[in-house]
């Protein structure tokens, strides 16, 4: 059978007005597709039809076939109720049909048998039989399945009915059908549960009653009605089980005849959960290069959003090539300051989510970068006397410089000092020599690595020192 069934066709001719997709297959050699309304079940008495359209190179779609249609016609026996009747790991199901009438005309004069099929699904997918009995006058219209695990399972069934004159008048008669109990499907969410009805059923059902137990009872009350096959139960508190049950009121024509169909379903349960993250906060992030810290404040915007978040999580890479990863956590929601103290560099982005008690965490935040502070100064003068007072000629303060290319030339160019420790620490002395350099002034020229967003990179910075070395000398003017 084909894989698509649509509206229209790109290529070839086009479907007729009114179709739409219902389905598709695995593959070309899966030739068999059921239709059961998406698990809703299709009515009695109404026409289907139905065209098949084959799927070529991928997406490209032939000829649609020549139109098939069918009606769903009632069985014989012809059911009227599959119900519930206890709920329970040995629970049971009630059974009615209504009785065969006019089987005289095509010779089916009795004595009769039944026989019950199962299967514990919704279509009968593999109907094995449980049950069968023999009656002389068609008045045995009723049997109740039991024990049967009616917690977990939907069962569906079909009945036959034989002409038993043995040996030469045994015969089935009529077509049948496969009838299912009614099976809510429950889809707990934040505060709520979706009650999804699902039944194979010949008879049209007009409503739907919902039953909730009652917390800490063993009875149910009505909390609702529905006219399609999904209800939703708001306003619930997360974390406590709820159980549901659901009574279908239909009816269904039969040979002239109105036979009302009630039934029930077994008893389901579930328990709401937020799986809904709250909003991701948006985050302020400032260096500050004195105290060597970086500040993250951060708010989530929503109040309604932010109702939920318990605590906030904190990412953190050190460069731009890098995925931020998890770096703390706070302790409560009103934790909305973090200070973090780097021990390589201010440089840094940051990302902050929120997470509720359910441990749902939201989106990043938007991820905001700093850049390390270029905080590298040196004095313009020292006075390596010896004195004890200005003997060195140092950095003034700098944080987070990996090493230095430090050069220190003579007014003639000649280099006269060489490091690369960013602390320098000149002592004056001219290199590869215990002699101090001659009172003068001295230009220099450094590559200061640092730690940036973008990795180490290099800063040039280029000046003049003036270095005093008299004894008399001392505590110069110091230009920074």
């Amino acid at each position: 059978m084909s894989d698509w069934v649509g509206d229209s066709c790109e290529t070839g001719v086009p479907l007729s007005s009114g179709f739409v997709k219902i389905g598709e297959t695995d593959g070309r050699n899966d030739t068999l597709f059921t239709d059961n309304n998406n698990g809703n079940g299709l009515s009695q008495g109404i026409e289907y039809c139905y065209r098949v359209v084959g799927i070529y190179s991928g997406t490209t779609p032939g000829y649609p076939s020549e139109e098939a249609c069918a009606i769903l016609i009632p069985g014989t026996p012809a059911m009227i109720n599959v119900s519930v009747t206890l709920s329970s790991q040995d629970g049971s199901i009630f059974l009615a049909w209504a009785k065969p009438q006019g089987l005289e005309e095509i010779g089916a004069t009795g004595p009769y048998e039944y026989i019950i099929y199962r299967y514990n699904d919704l279509w009968g997918t593999n109907l094995i039989g449980q049950e069968s009995f023999k009656t002389s006058d068609l008045n045995d219209t009723t049997y109740i399945d039991s024990p049967l695990n009616t917690l977990i399972y939907p069962y569906s069934y079909k009945l036959e009915l034989y002409n038993d004159d043995p040996p030469d008048n045994r015969f089935l008669i009529g077509s049948q059908e496969v009838v299912s109990s009614t099976y809510p499907e429950i889809t707990p969410t934040d505060n709520r549960n979706t009650i999804n009805i699902k039944k194979n059923v010949p008879w049209i059902n007009t409503d739907y009653v919902i039953y909730r137990q009652r917390i800490n009872s063993t009875e149910y009350d009505s909390i609702g009605i529905t006219y399609n096959e999904t209800y939703i139960d708001s306003g619930l508190m997360n974390g406590q089980e709820y159980c549901y049950q659901v009574k279908s009121n239909g009816w269904r024509p039969i040979e002239g005849k109105k036979y009302i169909s009630i039934n029930y379903s077994h008893i389901a349960c579930a328990t709401p959960v937020d799986r809904t993250p709250p909003c991701p906060p948006v985050l302020k992030v400032t260096s500050f290069c004195d105290s060597l810290y970086n500040e993250l404040k951060w708010k989530i915007q929503d109040p309604i959003c932010a109702e939920d978040a318990v605590k906030f999580r904190i990412y953190y890479s050190p460069t731009l090539s890098e995925s931020p990863h998890l770096m703390d956590s706070t302790l409560s929601p009103t934790d909305t300051v973090y200070l973090h103290y780097p021990s390589e560099s201010l440089a840094g982005c940051y990302a902050v989510t929120a997470v509720d008690s359910f441990e749902n965490e939201s989106n990043f935040s938007e991820i905001v970068c700093v850049d390390n502070c270029t905080a590298y100064e040196l004095p313009n003068v020292f006075t390596p006397n010896g004195d004890g007072d200005n003997d060195f000629w140092k950095p003034t303060s700098y944080s987070f410089v990996e090493k230095v290319d430090m050069k220190v030339y003579s007014r003639w160019g000649i280099l006269v000092f060489r490091t690369d420790d960013p602390n320098i620490n000149w002592d004056g002395k001219q290199m590869n020599s215990d002699n101090i350099v001659s009172p003068g002034v001295y230009y220099y020229i450094a590559d200061v690595y640092e730690k940036r967003l973008t990795g180490l990179e290099i800063r040039n910075i280029v000046g003049f020192v003036y270095v005093f070395t008299d004894q008399g000398a001392k505590n110069p003017p110091v230009n920074q």
